[in-house]
């Protein structure tokens, strides 16, 4: 169920057959290591969600998280194929997809990094927090000659923090609790997300009344 000890690498580069679009394979459920939110309570099934893609610099990433600012996270974001579910073995915080889409000539994202970033949130420009991981992997153009394949274990928590070689640029290592349908909670070693901090309705409202008034003020 959760202790299927599978690989002790984090990327893997597997030859790719017939298979003629660029194909990542992702998981955390191995072994779980478990994605959470701030609190350390895990990423729900519903209403949290796991995407690819690639980010225009990994500064763009730390400084929309230092600023809490999920719009700038968004706007620095490419996203490759179809969002993703929490929801593996069927429990909150663990996935486990393929995720593949065309890549043809022209495409923006070849010969760019691999990131994988998880969310709670309706979108990531709306998103509460986030998790962000660097891969050493890139996007290939069609056809591609390997298919990289993304795995977290909590067996490798002692080495380069668990995610040699992923780098985490958002998010910190920490317990993370993961209801059981079936009895008590797990209580596992994984990683929690960064907060993100949105701004209300009236509080951006008030923002632009300002900015208003101090235009018309300058004009006289």
């Amino acid at each position: 169920m959760l202790k299927r000890i599978f690989l002790a690498a984090s990327v893997v580069l597997s030859t790719a057959s017939l298979c003629s679009a660029f194909q990542v394979s992702i998981r955390n459920n191995s072994n779980a290591f478990p994605f959470g939110g701030p609190t350390g309570q895990a990423m729900p099934q519903v209403g949290a969600s796991v995407a690819l893609g690639n980010f225009t610099s990994d500064m763009a990433v730390t400084d929309a998280v230092a600023a809490g600012s999920a719009t700038d996270l968004n706007s620095a974001f490419t996203q490759f194929g179809a969002t993703q579910s929490f929801g593996a073995n069927g429990l909150d915080g663990v996935f486990q997809s393929d995720v593949g889409a065309p890549i043809n000539a022209g495409n923006p994202l070849i010969n760019t990094n691999i990131y994988l970033v998880a969310y709670e949130g309706a979108s990531l420009a709306t998103a509460t927090s986030v998790i962000v991981y660097k891969s050493p992997a890139v996007f290939q153009q069609d056809p591609p000659a390997s298919s990289p394949e993304i795995f977290f274990d909590r067996d490798l928590t002692n080495q380069n923090n668990g995610f040699s070689p992923l780098t985490l640029l958002a998010g910190a290592n920490g317990d993370v609790t993961v209801p059981n349908p079936n009895g008590a909670d797990f209580v596992l070693p994984g990683v929690r997300a960064a907060r993100l901090i949105i701004p209300e309705p009236t509080g951006v409202a008030l923002l632009g009344l300002g900015v208003g008034l101090l235009a018309l003020r300058r004009r006289r």
